[in-house]
C-alpha cells in the first residue's frame, strides 16, 4: 500500500446528502479549506448532484444512487419488517466505492459504520449534534447511539457537544473544530441604530418543525412584548413551516413566514432586524446567532450549544431555554437601553471576526496529522 504522506493527505468526507443546510455548510467549508491546505479531498454523498449547487467545491465528487430495483427492495423491507435497511445497506454501497484514502470522516451518525468498517484509511467522526437528543424513540434511535461507541476517532463541532457526548457516553473526543461565517457575505450592511419604540420594531427568527426548536416559545415572547406595549413585526425564515402545525395557545399570534433564505439575501435579512431570536432547547454551535451577530444585529439566544461564541451580558442576552418570559424581558431591555443596544452590536461584530474558515480547516488539519504522526 501506499505510504501516507503527511503533507498531503488523502482524505474522504461522507455524508448522507449535499444540499444547503447548516452541517453541509460546515462540511464543504472545511473540503475547501483542506484542499486549499494542499490536501486531496473526496466526497461521497447519498445526496444529488443537482443539489450541491450553491457552493464550488474543490473536491471529487462521488454520488451514490440506488436503482430502482433496489428502491423497490427497500419498500418493501419496510412493508414487512417495519423499517429500512438503512444504514446497512447504504453502507456496503459507499463501501464499494469509497477511494483510497488516509483519512474517512463520516457526517452523521449513520455514516459512523463506514468510517469504521473501511479497510482504508484511518476513521473519523464529525459530530456536529447529539443526534440521539433529536430522535424519536425507536429502531434508528439505537442506531444512532450505538455509533457514538464505534471505534472511530471523534471531532465535535462545539464544547456542548464535547460535554454531552462525556456525559451520555463517557467517550472522549480528539478536538474541536468550530464552525464559522463567510465574512464576504455576513457583515455590516449599514449603520445600526437603536430600537426607536415609538416606531414599529422588526424582529426576526428561525423557524423549523422540531420541538427542541422551540418556535413556539418565541411565539410566547413576542406575544409578551406586545401586551406590555410595542409594536412588534415578527418574521420567521426557514424551509416548509407552516403555521398549522403549532400549538394551538399560539396559533393566533400574529408573525409572517418569509421562507427560506441564504447567502446574500439572508445577510441583507439579518442586518434590516433590529433584533434576532433563537429559542431553541438545546444546540450544537447554531449558525444563525452568530451570522446575525457579524450584520451588527443584536441577539436574544438560549444557552446549550451558543457557549462557544454568546456571552451573556457583553455581546447577547443568554437566557434559560423553555422560559418565554426571559426572552421576553431581554427583549425589552434591548429595545428600551441604548447603551446595551449599541454595546452588543459592536460586540457582536468583533466576537464574530474571530470565526473563519480558515480557522476552522486549520484546526481540523492539525487533528488529522497529530493522530497520523502518533500511528507512525
Amino acid at each position: 500500500m501506499e505510504r501516507m504522506d503527511i503533507n498531503r493527505l488523502r482524505i474522504n468526507f461522507i455524508t448522507c446528502s449535499c444540499h444547503l443546510t447548516g452541517g453541509n455548510r460546515v462540511v464543504m467549508e472545511c473540503i475547501n479549506g483542506l484542499a486549499k491546505l494542499g490536501h486531496k479531498v473526496s466526497l461521497i454523498t447519498l445526496g444529488s448532484p443537482k443539489d450541491l449547487s450553491w457552493i464550488d467545491l474543490n473536491a471529487d465528487v462521488y454520488f451514490v444512487k440506488k436503482t430502482f430495483l433496489q428502491k423497490i427492495v427497500s419498500f418493501l423491507y419496510r412493508k414487512v419488517f417495519g423499517y429500512d435497511a438503512f444504514p446497512e445497506e447504504e453502507t456496503k454501497k459507499i463501501l464499494k466505492i469509497l477511494p483510497e484514502s488516509d483519512i474517512n470522516v463520516a457526517t452523521i451518525s449513520y455514516l459512523g459504520y463506514v468510517s469504521s468498517r473501511a479497510m482504508i484509511g484511518m476513521p473519523f467522526h464529525y459530530f456536529m449534534h447529539y443526534e440521539p437528543y433529536v430522535r424519536d424513540e425507536g429502531y434508528k434511535k439505537r442506531i444512532i447511539e450505538e455509533a457514538y461507541y464505534l471505534p472511530t476517532k471523534k471531532i465535535v463541532n462545539s464544547t456542548w457537544v464535547k460535554n454531552t457526548i462525556k456525559k451520555e457516553t463517557d467517550q472522549d473526543v480528539e478536538g474541536i473544530v468550530l464552525p464559522a461565517i463567510d465574512h464576504n457575505v455576513f457583515y455590516p450592511r449599514k449603520e445600526k441604530k437603536p430600537c426607536d419604540k415609538s416606531k414599529k420594531i422588526k424582529i426576526v427568527s428561525l423557524v423549523k418543525h422540531k420541538e427542541w426548536k422551540g418556535v413556539p416559545d418565541a411565539l410566547r415572547a413576542i406575544d409578551m412584548v406586545r401586551k406590555r406595549g410595542y409594536d412588534i413585526e415578527f418574521l420567521g425564515f426557514g424551509p416548509q413551516f407552516t403555521k398549522d402545525m403549532l400549538p394551538d395557545d399560539v396559533k393566533d399570534i400574529d408573525f409572517t413566514c418569509v421562507g427560506f433564505k441564504a447567502n446574500e439575501e439572508l445577510a441583507e435579512f439579518y442586518s434590516d432586524a433590529d433584533i434576532v431570536v433563537s429559542t431553541s432547547f438545546f444546540e450544537s454551535f447554531p449558525l444563525p446567532q452568530l451570522e446575525a451577530m457579524t450584520c451588527g444585529t443584536p441577539v436574544v439566544t438560549t444557552k446549550y450549544g451558543t457557549e462557544d461564541y454568546a456571552v451573556d451580558g457583553e455581546n447577547s442576552f443568554v437566557v434559560e431555554p423553555k422560559k418565554p418570559e426571559l426572552v421576553a424581558d431581554a427583549i425589552v431591555k434591548l429595545i428600551e437601553s441604548k447603551d446595551i443596544y449599541i454595546k452588543f452590536s459592536e460586540n457582536g461584530i468583533k466576537t464574530a471576526k474571530k470565526f473563519t474558515w480558515d480557522q476552522a480547516a486549520d484546526q481540523m488539519e492539525k487533528i488529522f496529522l497529530n493522530a497520523v504522526s502518533k500511528k507512525k
